[in-house]
């Protein structure tokens, strides 16, 4: 149960450095194949859907920093797992970081081909700059 925690942080960690960093593929592969992402009021559904969603709203990766918190996890006895976890969105700009977006981030995740993988992430955005991306 302990391992499988560790595994679930490390996929909510992910999820940031991945995107960070501009690595979209290892990024669209924290999600399984048929993942559904809620977010600004959409469903999109699908590991590839996702990402060219994403991509879109969020200029395809970097630059910019996810500061992911508070995370909770719950792992179930059906093999199954929730998190809860709080995130800031920082970009850069020429007069220094803004936060961009914050809010949080509601997750199941389920074990697939070695690792977790998210099979549904909602992210709600607590406040939005202009010209600042959601989470």
């Amino acid at each position: 149960m302990a391992d499988d925690e560790h595994q679930i942080l490390r996929t909510l960690a992910e999820y940031g450095q991945c995107w960070d960093g501009g690595r979209l593929d290892e990024w669209a592969g924290l999600f399984t194949r048929d993942a559904r992402l809620d977010v600004a009021g959409r469903t999109i559904e699908g590991r590839e859907a996702i990402r060219t969603y994403m991509a879109t709203v969020q200029s395809g990766g970097g630059p910019g920093l996810h500061v992911t918190s508070n995370a909770v996890v719950d792992v179930d006895r059906d093999g199954t797992a929730t998190a809860a976890s709080t995130y800031v969105f920082v970009r850069p700009t020429d007069s220094g970081p803004v936060v961009a977006a914050a809010g949080g981030y509601r997750d199941e995740l389920v074990p697939d081909g070695g690792r977790w993988r998210f099979r549904l992430r909602s992210i709600s955005i607590l406040s939005v700059r202009p010209g600042g991306a959601d989470g």
